[in-house]
């Protein structure tokens, strides 16, 4: 991944800005233990005021391994 990676929040006070250094900063770790074990492999979870974000890795063998970047409101 890379700071090219687009993040829109609606959620008001969010900082989208934030999510994507921690999108960067995730990748790479999740990436290794995706290699290692070959299984589905989610980051810690990182708020950003009332918004939260996680990364998931999974697929690989028959089918392509997929990123799946979730942005979810949060109470604050």
């Amino acid at each position: 991944m890379s700071n090219r990676v687009g993040v829109g929040m609606s959620h008001p006070g969010a900082d989208p800005a934030a999510v994507v250094r921690r999108l960067d900063d995730v990748t790479g770790p999740v990436d290794r233990k995706y290699r290692k074990d070959h299984l589905t492999v989610t980051s810690p979870l990182f708020r950003a005021g009332p918004a939260a974000a996680c990364l998931r890795e999974y697929g690989g063998g028959p089918t392509p391994t997929t990123y799946q970047f979730r942005i979810f409101g949060v109470k604050s």
